[in-house]
């Protein structure tokens, strides 16, 4: 999928995103897990597998997305709180409704993200353009090209061309009137 924002190795941004998203599905899941046992006591060994591996997921997304703005030149600072508030959570097994609206939150900084990057990639891209307008630098020829050419003129300005007697007649009368 095409991604904004750096064209190193390694997911893009729409990648995150998406990647983001389907862990929303699994805390989704996982919530209505929790809401069915009814607290941690309840939960066991496999869930508790599952959750890690959410929770593993998450701080993968958190590195690329880290990673993808180092590369830009933005920061993570808002991000931040919501990912240590989210990463908690899936710790302690308190999967709710806040942990649902904190990954929402991130989604629609996600997005926010992505769309300013595109904007300022854009931007880039029609600043480089117009500069190479403006700045259209053709080096001219060595000097003993030109000198060559020059010589060439020349010759043809001492010699006269082969023409036929008619010819060289007009071509006098033209040049003498």
């Amino acid at each position: 999928s095409s991604g904004s924002g750096g064209e190193g190795t390694g997911p893009q941004l729409q990648d995150i995103i998406e990647k983001q998203q389907d862990l929303g599905k699994q805390l989704k899941e996982q919530m209505g897990k929790n809401m069915k046992g009814e607290g941690q006591e309840n939960t066991d060994e496999g869930e508790h597998s599952k959750l890690f591996e959410i929770y593993k997921q998450q701080e993968e997304i958190r590195r690329n997305l880290e990673r993808i703005l180092k590369e830009n030149d933005e920061h993570l600072n808002d991000l931040n709180q919501d990912y240590d508030e989210l990463e908690k959570d899936i710790l302690n097994n308190d999967i709710n409704q806040n942990s649902l609206n904190t990954l929402n939150k991130l989604n629609q900084k996600m997005l926010n993200l992505k769309e300013s990057l595109n904007e300022k990639g854009e931007r880039n891209e029609r600043e480089s353009k117009t500069s190479m307008r403006d700045f259209d630098n053709q080096s001219p020829k060595n000097n003993i090209e030109i000198k060559d050419y020059f010589n060439s003129i020349e010759i043809l300005d001492r010699h006269s061309l082969p023409l036929r007697p008619n010819l060289k007649q007009r071509v006098n009368t033209y040049f003498n009137d």
